[in-house]
């Protein structure tokens, strides 16, 4: 049985791939497996962003801003990724 990591690795090559329906698959399963996932938990925020669910996709990569270390590439690329879901945020309000 494959392990977490396997998991966010083969859930990237699907994000990479443009299939979100896997890739989400993927990490959902990596993350049951370790909640702690943090590299697993930002690329599900991407995938939900990438699918319109602004408020999942701002739950997991809040946890992510919580959890990592404070100038981590993840926690830049999860600040990023905020940034970005406030932009559409206010693009809709207009």
């Amino acid at each position: 049985m494959a392990g977490a990591s396997a998991h966010t690795l083969l859930g990237g090559i699907y994000l990479a791939q443009g299939v979100l329906d896997r890739a989400l698959t993927c990490f959902e399963e990596a993350l049951s497996r370790e909640p702690a996932d943090l590299s697993a938990l930002i690329s599900r925020g991407q995938v939900r962003l990438s699918l319109g669910d602004l408020r999942r996709a701002q739950e997991d990569l809040q946890v992510v801003l919580e959890s990592g270390t404070a100038g981590s590439p993840l926690v830049q690329q999860a600040r990023h990724l905020l940034e970005r879901i406030g932009e559409l945020r206010n693009r809709k309000r207009r």
